[in-house]
């Protein structure tokens, strides 16, 4: 029964640091959505976002296709790690509870982060951190 507590625990360590690597791409990722006005006869882009009840605009920079399409990329892969790391804290929250019987907490985490995914086929899937 060791054995298999070891592996868990590496598990658990595994999908912590999983987790920490998704959260700080997704800080690093812009928030909100692309908004592009038009003054004075010229295109501009700004990201749009909230806090609190206000929206507010972030100036980004002229309307260039180039800009645009990157910023766009960048805000569709935020959302790609957001997804991951959902599937991060349900892997956390089974691995938890097979380990120790409770569920994952993230505030009792050493690092704050876990991931786990589904296989096609079979009940579950164990996420990996993508290639640096």
């Amino acid at each position: 029964m060791s054995i298999i507590k070891g592996i868990l625990e590496e598990e658990l360590k595994r999908l912590e640091e999983l987790s920490t690597f998704y959260k700080e791409k997704i800080s690093e990722a812009p928030s909100g959505s692309i908004s592009v006005k038009e003054r004075g006869g010229k295109r501009y882009i700004y990201l749009a976002h909230r806090e609190d009840k206000k929206i507010i605009f972030d100036y980004v920079g002229k309307d260039i296709p180039e800009v645009r399409d990157a910023l766009n990329e960048r805000m569709r892969q935020r959302k790609e790690y957001q997804a991951k790391l959902r599937q991060v804290k349900e892997n956390l929250n089974y691995v938890s509870e097979i380990a120790g019987g409770d569920t994952y907490d993230d505030s009792l985490s050493i690092n704050g982060n876990v991931a786990l995914g589904h296989a096609e086929g079979y009940g579950f899937g164990w996420a990996t951190l993508p290639p640096r």
